[in-house]
């Protein structure tokens, strides 16, 4: 009988060929035994089941759970592990687990990591089913192989009194408390760790406040957390900033930047402050002071109303939050020099078109400056070529008894350094006393049927406006045309025919008005209009199927206005001559009238007919139909040549289809064709071309 005791596994149905290797006790070998089949019915049983951490267990993200089985099995029948909690909430167990060797190879599986958190808490049973050994055996499932309790509720620890965050504390003493929350046990159940800035934590305790004294001046940080019995920590320590404050804020690079009536002076604090600066002519600082509240580290003080060129006594104070203030010694600055001109605007004259009626004319005017204020600049002015009038603080000035013709107004001021504007400002004028005159032999009437063109000249630049009617007593105007010519031209609408009418012509240079006499006119009789082509635009060449674009003014001709409607139609015809065999091929209607002398352009496409290929003629005529009156009707049509050429009739896609030949044996290719005739084809033959 030969025992394996050590070393060797079953599988199952394997041939167990003992060698000379083999003894009895005597040394005798075994070779040429026969060799013995052997299977393995045992079933592989749990030998060890253990977790990584001990119950009770709190929340964490790395539980795993070991099953050490008394054979070794089968790695690619990983066992089924569930867990079962008595929470609202189950954990779950990720597959992918790894197998170790410990009594036997691979005899041990370990799960990877699993979450354990909130809603899960309470009693928590492990269950293992599915394993199987080499010899394919399955171990019979096992309930509650394993079971912990889980405490995963989260804390929270707050800090309840003590300094706010951020603050600044005023003395080296200062106490914290706090409290926790989440826990399932009791509050007072909870332990708690602090410490005060770089400082290590304090040994866990119950106590939930902490005095602290002695601090040194700066910045400190407190944090404290909770935790419990199950192990259950606060990772996130409630933390409260705060600073302590023992000396008077630091004055530090103290700056002045001067100009001709104000300083800012600047400074630095080594910690947030108030920003003051006192000034005066002498160290008493009796002219006042610039304050701001607010705390800063940074300061910017404008001290405004100074006086160019002028020695100032100042110092800076600076006060923090403790109310400790730092003030500086007396120093002083000096403003610069007030190089800049003042300038100079003229507000009220002549009119925009310079032009005075009378021989007074009142001219007003101000003045700006960077520091001087308005009311304390000065004036010198002057007209044509009177001397100045001398500095003044008077904003307007009255000139009397001007003669007719050009003068020119000059005015500058001056600040109270000296500074005169170089540039001063000048006004030239008109002083206008003459009236203009209508030159009467200059009037001329253009009549017509409704309308009149009436002309004239004047002596100077004038407004333009007719008076006319029936009578000498007029009864109409035209609106005044505001623009000033010389050549005056007014179109008279809305006239009867065969009319006698009165008018006169009227016209202002802005200072006076000159009318014209009395002048007749009658308007012409009736006149029926002319339509005619006065231009025909078209390409040289076509092809039918497509949008051809055309281009024609038609003119009225005649002295009458066309009233609309009518229509302008497109032929096309085989010869020069419109006629009843030709075709239509389009149609436009005009809805408004023409008047006389005036045209209208057309731009049209129009979708040509399919037509045998050759040369046509393209036939334009307006008021096709004669509903028009008009003078004469033989005028109305314009003719062009055109060459119509064919379409590309069939489209195929694609245009190359590559084949791969080879003696007998059938290949097949595909076309697609659009027929874009409008007719149908028949006799299609596709030809292979190498």
């Amino acid at each position: 009988m030969i025992r394996i005791t050590q070393g060797f596994t079953i599988t199952g149905n394997e041939l167990v060929s003992p060698s000379d290797a083999l003894t009895d006790l005597a040394g005798n070998p075994v070779a040429n035994t026969t060799a013995l089949t052997l299977s393995d019915s045992v079933v592989p049983e749990i030998f060890l089941v253990q977790a990584n951490y001990s119950s009770p267990v709190a929340a964490v993200i790395d539980f795993r759970i070991t099953v050490q089985f008394t054979s070794t099995m089968d790695t690619n029948q990983e066992p089924i592990i569930t867990m079962v909690s008595s929470g609202d909430t189950q954990p779950v167990v990720p597959s992918g687990g790894s197998w170790l060797t410990r009594l036997h190879p691979n005899d041990t599986d370990i799960t990877p990591d699993i979450v354990l958190g909130t809603g899960m808490d309470g009693n928590i049973q492990v269950n293992i089913s599915t394993a199987s050994d080499m010899a394919g055996n399955f171990m019979v499932p096992v309930l509650n192989a394993y079971e912990f309790s889980l405490d995963a509720t989260l804390l929270d620890t707050q800090i309840i009194s003590g300094v706010s965050e951020g603050a600044t504390l005023c003395s080296g003493s200062t106490s914290f408390c706090w409290e926790g929350i989440g826990t399932a046990a009791s509050p007072d159940t909870l332990r708690y760790s602090w410490k005060l800035d770089d400082a290590g934590w304090s040994s866990s305790a119950s106590e939930t406040c902490q005095s602290f004294t002695g601090l040194v001046q700066g910045e400190h940080i407190f944090s404290v957390y909770a935790h419990d019995d199950s192990g259950n920590v606060d990772n996130i320590p409630a933390v409260r900033h705060f600073q302590i404050d023992l000396s008077a804020p630091a004055l530090i690079e103290i700056d002045v930047s001067e100009s001709a009536n104000q300083v800012i002076v600047t400074w630095q604090t080594g910690e947030p402050a108030t920003s003051r600066v006192e000034y005066g002519v002498t160290s008493a600082y009796e002219a006042g002071s610039v304050s701001y509240s607010q705390l800063t580290t940074n300061h910017s003080v404008p001290v405004t109303g100074l006086s160019p060129e002028s020695s100032y006594h100042y110092r800076v104070q600076s006060t923090d939050g403790c109310q400790r203030q730092t003030q500086s010694a007396d120093m002083i600055f000096s403003t610069t020099p007030d190089i800049e001109m003042p300038e100079t605007l003229i507000t009220t004259g002549p009119d925009v078109e310079g032009k005075a009626c009378d021989t007074t004319v009142e001219i007003c005017w101000t003045g700006t400056d960077n520091l001087t204020a308005q009311e304390n600049l000065q004036y010198n002015y002057k007209i044509d070529a009177d001397p100045w009038a001398g500095w003044t603080f008077d904003l307007c000035h009255s000139f009397v008894a001007l003669l007719e013709g050009v003068h020119t107004f000059q005015v500058y001021a001056r600040d109270t350094q000296g500074n005169v504007d170089p540039s001063p400002s000048v006004l030239n004028f008109f002083v206008d006393l003459t009236p203009p005159q209508i030159s009467a032999s200059s009037i001329t009437v253009a009549q017509r049927t409704t309308t009149a063109s009436v002309t004239w000249n004047t002596s100077e630049p004038t407004t333009s406006q007719i008076e006319y009617g029936l009578t000498d007593s007029y009864g109409n105007q035209t609106s005044a045309d505001t623009r000033k010519v010389g050549s005056h031209r007014v179109v008279l609408s809305g006239l009867t025919a065969e009319t006698p009418y009165h008018f006169r012509a009227k016209s202002s240079d802005g200072c006076q008005e000159v009318i014209s006499s009395d002048q007749t006119f009658t308007t012409l009789e009736v006149q029926p209009p002319n339509l005619t082509i006065a231009d025909f635009n078209i390409p040289p060449s076509a092809t039918f199927l497509t949008q051809l674009p055309l281009r024609w003014r038609v003119k009225n001709a005649g002295q009458g206005d066309a009233a609309g409607p009518w229509f302008d139609r497109i032929y096309i015809s085989i010869d020069e001559i419109l006629d009843a065999g030709d075709t239509q091929v389009a149609e436009f209607e005009r809805s408004e009238d023409l008047t006389a002398y005036f045209d209208y352009w057309k731009n049209e496409a129009i979708a040509m007919p399919v037509l045998q290929p050759g040369p046509y003629y393209l036939i334009v005529k307006t008021d096709d139909g004669h509903i028009v009156d008009e003078t004469q009707e033989g005028d109305n049509t314009a003719i062009r040549a055109i060459d119509i050429t064919t379409p590309k009739l069939l489209a195929a896609t694609p245009d190359i289809i590559p084949l791969n030949l080879n003696p007998g044996t059938p290949v097949s290719g595909e076309i697609h064709l659009a027929n874009l005739s409008g007719n149908a084809f028949t006799g299609i033959t596709a030809i292979v071309q190498d």
